[in-house]
């Protein structure tokens, strides 16, 4: 079912969540410079509004990962970008970043496997 995943630039076709389609997420290995900061961060994996995932190497299989950015990506949707910033810096001041909202969404989302991936 991820085959497309094992690729270095991987692309995930469909994604359907709950009924919404979306079209083309890439995944890719994360360049130069952003994979330092995200392993400077301790991060495997970050979602763009841009509907690219980029992911440390050897992630590009990991289903959970997967998941919870594709859940990432389609929180910044449903909110628009500039929404989803201002509330997202909000909720992290009153929750912190383990309890925040979107952040407990998003692992929920790979916990549960809950994105089908086609």
């Amino acid at each position: 079912m991820l085959a497309a995943l094992q690729m270095t630039d991987a692309v995930v076709g469909h994604i359907q969540d709950a009924g919404a389609m979306r079209t083309k997420v890439k995944i890719r290995t994360a360049p130069g410079l952003l994979l330092s900061l995200m392993s400077l961060l301790g991060k495997s994996g970050l979602a763009t509004p841009w509907d690219i995932i980029y992911v440390v190497p050897g992630r590009h299989r990991d289903r959970r990962l997967i998941a919870a950015k594709m859940k990432r990506i389609e929180q910044i949707e449903r909110r628009g970008l500039l929404l989803f910033m201002i509330t997202y810096v909000l909720l992290l001041f009153r929750h912190g970043y383990r309890n925040h909202p979107y952040e407990v969404e998003a692992r929920v989302a790979g916990e549960d496997d809950a994105l089908r991936i086609y």
